[in-house]
């Protein structure tokens, strides 16, 4: 199905929420559950906001996914969740002034694509997403993409660095 429209924040909730497809951008944190934002996922939201809201748009929904609540590990926590609803998420292209938002996102270099496996949906605007993918990281926008994987090792140390310490340690005495 496409439609045609101006771009809202869903502040009104009356807008249905839709999901980019095929792009993994930084996330924004829950502050109910005491989440940060990811590294970012400000900077992320900001240019998609700039690019699209209060625009005309083109939406074109793609696919649609159905989401179950995690099973936890307590019984009490996995019924309380079966009893809750599968969330389906809308996947859909959006164009704004004849371009692809997930496209211009990506070449921005505030998102990757996420190639998917055989058994999952896909946009018809794979090769598109990839192309811009490329040509962010040839015009050096991947540093976004540095950042972001770097913030994940942050604090931790692997088992490399471990082994290398214990080497140092038994050393010394």
């Amino acid at each position: 199905a496409e439609y045609m429209g101006t771009v809202v924040p869903l502040d009104g909730g009356a807008p249905q929420r839709i999901f980019l497809p095929n792009i993994r951008a930084p996330a924004i944190g829950n502050t109910r559950k005491g989440e940060a934002d990811k590294p970012l996922a400000f900077e992320a939201k900001e240019f998609v906001r700039r690019n699209a809201v209060g625009k005309k748009a083109n939406v074109e929904i793609e696919f649609t996914r159905e989401i179950r609540p995690r099973a936890g590990e307590d019984e009490e926590v996995k019924e309380a969740q079966a009893a809750q609803p599968a969330r389906t998420l809308t996947f859909a292209t959006v164009i704004v002034n004849e371009r692809n938002l997930g496209e211009m996102v990506v070449e921005a270099g505030f998102a990757t694509v996420n190639v998917p496996r055989a058994d999952e949906d896909f946009t018809q605007h794979l090769k598109a997403l990839t192309d811009a993918q490329e040509r962010a990281r040839l015009q050096r926008l991947d540093f976004i993409l540095v950042v972001l994987q770097s913030q994940r090792h942050v604090g931790r140390t692997t088992h490399c660095q471990q082994h290398k310490q214990r080497r140092r340690n038994s050393s010394i005495s």
